[in-house]
């Protein structure tokens, strides 16, 4: 809901490319953006990935543009019909037959906040509450795994918080809802400790991750909340920008200055 296909297949492509290449085509080139033009040797590696899209779109379907959550459940619900069946097992009770036992089904929501509200759901709160029922529901009945994207609230750059050195998010931090969070069996938090000017919890050496330029290359992952085992695990993540990378670190007891090295000149983002 936040960017549209053409720029999802450019970031897509871009760091395909790089992957494959370690040639950095960012997404305003390939897009024209700015004055920004490809070379012909540039137009003509990009051309070359026509197939990759090709074979990437038979498996990821793009909904374009906001909607509002009755719009997606049934989005969902007509996808899964599509590929399975509902069998009433009883008069009270029904439950849903893929046709592939195997297949996975990612629903991503991008982002959650970005939901058109209704007469019915007249406020964000209202149509996130009622996304993330309806996404609940998706998971339980049919199988699918939703993953929804959304936004920190603004007391997380509270001036109070950022002077105690107190701004890693928390589950109460998360934009507009706590429905989400409630109905979730995994959170993560992706967090930036360079904007705020804190340390990183994990304390890695903020300074080695950024460039003589400015741009930043780390971000801290922190598992919040997992119904499945233990919580409040961060991890240290690469971050490469200008594809939209990420590349977990070695741990902080181990990381080399040759790996902060490898990060900022990007070799470490093409490491097997």
């Amino acid at each position: 809901m936040e960017r549209g296909r053409t720029y999802k297949l450019a970031k897509w492509v871009s760091r395909k490319i790089f992957l494959d290449q370690g040639i950095i085509l960012p997404v305003n080139k390939l897009l024209g953006w700015a004055g920004e033009k490809m070379t012909k040797d540039e137009h003509d590696l990009f051309l070359a990935y026509k197939d990759y899209i090709d074979q990437m779109s038979e498996v990821i379907t793009i909904i374009d543009g906001p909607e509002n959550p009755v719009g997606v459940a049934k989005e969902l619900k007509a996808y899964a019909l599509g590929r399975g069946r509902i069998e009433q097992i009883d008069e009270y009770n029904k439950r849903y037959i893929p046709d592939d036992e195997n297949e996975i089904t990612l629903v991503i929501i991008d982002h959650i906040g970005l939901l058109k509200t209704t007469t019915t759901q007249p406020t964000r709160k209202a149509a996130i509450d009622k996304m993330s029922d309806e996404l609940r529901y998706a998971r339980d009945f049919f199988g699918y795994t939703p993953v929804v994207v959304s936004q920190f609230n603004r007391d997380i750059s509270n001036p109070t918080r950022i002077k105690n050195g107190d701004v890693e998010p928390q589950l109460e931090d998360f934009a507009d809802s706590s429905q989400t969070q409630n109905d979730a069996d995994i959170v993560l938090a992706l967090f930036d400790p360079m904007r705020y000017k804190v340390a990183d919890p994990s304390n890695y050496d903020l300074a080695k991750l950024k460039d003589e330029f400015g741009a930043k290359y780390f971000r801290s992952l922190r598992l919040i909340k997992n119904s499945y085992g233990e919580d409040d695990i961060r991890i240290g993540l690469a971050f490469m920008g200008q594809i939209g990378m990420f590349k977990e670190l070695p741990k902080r007891s181990v990381i080399t200055d040759a790996d902060y090295e490898a990060v900022i000149n990007k070799s470490y983002f093409l490491r097997v």
